[in-house]
């Protein structure tokens, strides 16, 4: 290239292939335009003493555009991370709820639990309270000592358990 006009038509080249890059979203093909027009500065000469404001001009549209290209492969990538947190985010609430969900049941299951234990140990004391006073009746004091304790046992199991509802 010899003359300002060549490399005037060279940078309109250059921009037009920029501004389809641009609307690509490419950012590859954002980096290579981005290099090209820093190439086309680094190339462009000084000039005669009356062209040298024009090729400083057109040096500096080239570098514009390029750091333009530059700054919006940056921005898509930062917000697709700002999306992908958001998402994140989202799905780490959604887990955390559903974790709670689940404690909520599992609490719920084992109040259950515990629940039908009492109830079966005192219908089971009740049983066992019956049965004493038949052994207790026909005098075998044994057993019925063996059942006192029994009992006994069973109420503070009871207790506990009840307790760590």
């Amino acid at each position: 290239m010899q003359t300002l006009a060549d490399w005037t038509s060279e940078l309109e080249a250059l921009l037009k292939e920029a501004r389809a890059v641009a609307e690509t979203g490419d950012d590859a093909a954002r980096r290579a335009i981005a290099g090209k027009l820093t190439d086309f500065v680094v190339r462009t000469p000084r000039g005669q003493p009356s062209e040298r404001a024009t090729f400083k001009e057109l040096d500096r549209i080239a570098t514009e555009a390029g750091l333009g290209l530059l700054v919006e492969a940056v921005q898509d990538r930062v917000s697709r991370s700002v999306v992908r947190t958001a998402e994140f985010v989202t799905l780490r609430k959604e887990l955390e709820g559903q974790a709670d969900v689940n404690e909520a049941v599992a609490s719920a299951l084992r109040l259950q639990r515990i629940k039908r234990v009492v109830e079966s140990s005192t219908d089971f004391i009740a049983h066992l309270l019956e049965l004493k006073g038949a052994f207790k009746e026909v005098g075998n004091d044994e057993l019925t000592k063996k059942i006192e304790s029994l009992v006994t046992g069973i109420q503070n199991f009871r207790n506990e358990i009840e307790a760590s509802a």
